[in-house]
């Protein structure tokens, strides 16, 4: 029998969310590096992975490392 644990978002803030699978998602905020505009790449924890000078080339960054794209509402 599977026990189930509920999480909640108290919980959530203790969670090491690698351990979740979640080193595997990225999104995405534009933003600005040494003065040039583009778009901040961001793993799921919030950490910068990198930075891209344009929208596609960030989305392709994340693909070639094998990660997953999520959209922020």
């Amino acid at each position: 029998q599977k026990v189930m644990t509920e999480i909640t978002t108290e919980t959530l803030e203790n969670i090491d969310l690698r351990g979740l699978g979640m080193n595997h998602l990225a999104y995405l905020r534009e933003g600005e590096m040494d003065g040039m505009k583009g778009f901040v790449i961001y793993a799921a924890d919030g950490s910068i992975l990198g930075f891209a000078p344009g929208r596609t080339k960030a989305i392709a960054a994340i693909m070639q490392n094998d990660m997953e794209l999520v959209s922020l509402q």
